[in-house]
């Protein structure tokens, strides 16, 4: 497999690029289907494991970017070509097609870094087990207060009122967010599994008590990277179909849970046919591509290759702006003159009077890239992506500290495509700064193994 790797990926790469350029939907639409079946296959051979990072990478880049398109398309399900409540009517089929090539070429890019993964050693490390479940302990008390905070917004059933106000927050809420990267630490330790099957029930509960707050990403991809985590650590074989089902239930929970915020009754969902449920879910997730879309409508309102730059490092130019007092917050018109957040100013340029009332079409890194370059933007985005979790899963590989830095950052390069590029850092520089506490703790002798 990974002989022809490497000529099928150099053909995908031409056949987008000129398809790209064109932006014949006709042309376009069978070549972005063959160029997510060919990256997907090639990232299984990443490594023994047919479900690894690179292949579970590569199905949420499909589901969140080409997940409309593809079920549309492949069995007829809806009409991808219509926005949703923020993008009224259809979607110009040209700008479509140019999408379309340039989330291919994102594909392509993924695969083409990502190459041979390797595998991973089994070790043990109780030192890190034990650090990880006296600092859990230290924690408990702030995750419980986050956990009341969440069940407390589940009840107030406000869940467009959350994207006004920005959710809950404060100090402790935060605080009690570390309580996973414990959870992350004590199963990358690789404890006996009565122990990391415990770890890993109380995370996957905490992650879907955080859902309860309004949003799903975050925490449905920390579920993601907790059982890879678990599978892997433990030794235990991958099941193509056991993956499946866990996956089609991981979905079906998210679109219960989308219906519920929304204000839909959930009283007949479990009566509803799961099928329709589950393609709900999947073509939910076409707003990246709407966003996408959006950008290359309106491409002509930004400056190339400035806004590109400006964008993927919004989280620190705007985070500066914040800190000197230059830049309000919240979605206000000052707010989205100056923001450099694609996301914001994609928004805003498309329904004005819906951003400022709250609303939002989210982001993703490939819009970003395409602001470098419309089509060669979105292929060096893929393998800069591919690049970051191909050095990470090789620490993963060095021991139980660098295995805990990739698997509690990888839930947020799964998120990369319905975000901005840079969108793992901050999760790495926490997970970087947990690690030096457990260093710092074993170096100095505070906890010795048995």
């Amino acid at each position: 497999m990974r002989s022809i790797a490497l000529p099928a990926i150099a053909v995908l790469i031409l056949a987008n690029l000129i398809s790209g350029s064109i932006g014949t939907l006709s042309v376009q639409a069978p070549i972005t289907g063959l160029t997510f079946a060919v990256c997907l296959a090639l990232t299984s051979f990443a490594s023994s494991t047919r479900i690894n990072p690179a292949s579970l990478l590569c199905l949420t880049t499909g589901m969140f970017l080409l997940g409309r398109f593809l079920i549309t398309y492949i069995l007829g399900w809806a009409d991808y070509r219509y926005g949703d409540w923020f993008l009224m009517g259809p979607m110009d089929i040209t700008l479509v097609a140019k999408a379309l090539a340039a989330i291919s070429l994102f594909l392509c890019g993924i695969t083409l870094a990502v190459g041979k993964l390797g595998q991973m050693e089994a070790r043990d490390d109780p030192v890190l087990a034990r650090i990880a479940l006296r600092v859990g302990i230290v924690l408990m008390p702030f995750a419980l207060y986050r956990v009341h905070i969440n069940l407390a917004t589940w009840s107030s059933g406000d869940y467009l009122g959350i994207y006004k106000t920005g959710g809950p927050g404060g100090i402790p809420y935060a605080i009690g967010s570390w309580m996973i990267l414990c959870i992350f630490a004590f199963i990358a330790s690789r404890p006996k599994w009565k122990l990391a099957l415990l770890a890993y029930v109380l995370g996957v509960t905490l992650c879907l008590l955080d859902t309860l707050k309004g949003a799903r990403g975050i925490p449905m991809a920390q579920i993601i990277g907790l059982t890879w985590l678990f599978v892997t650590s433990q030794g235990f074989r991958f099941s193509v179909w056991k993956a499946l089902v866990a996956g089609a239930a991981l979905a079906i929970f998210g679109e219960y849970l989308g219906r519920a915020r929304v204000g839909v009754e959930g009283a007949g969902f479990f009566s509803a046919n799961l099928l329709d449920t589950l393609m709900g879910f999947v073509y939910g997730q076409g707003v990246s591509l709407i966003f996408i879309v959006s950008t290359l409508k309106n491409i002509s309102a930004f400056v190339l290759p400035i806004d590109g730059l400006r964008s993927t490092f919004a989280l620190f130019i705007d985070g500066y702006g914040r800190l000197f007092q230059h830049l309000p917050t919240g979605q206000n018109l000052e707010f989205a003159h100056h923001t450099a957040s694609l996301a914001h100013r994609v928004s805003f340029i498309v329904d004005a009077e819906m951003y400022l009332a709250g609303k939002g079409m989210g982001g993703s890194a490939v819009a970003e890239a395409i602001l470098y370059s419309p089509l060669i933007g979105p292929l060096v985005a893929g393998a800069f992506t591919g690049l970051v979790l191909k050095l990470l899963f090789r620490l993963g590989t060095k021991s139980s500290i660098g295995l805990f830095i990739f698997a509690s950052v990888f839930p947020f390069l799964l998120l990369v495509p319905r975000e901005t590029q840079l969108f793992f850092l901050v999760p790495l520089v926490k997970a970087a700064l947990f690690a030096l506490i457990v260093s710092v703790l074993a170096r100095r002798n505070v906890i010795q193994p048995k």
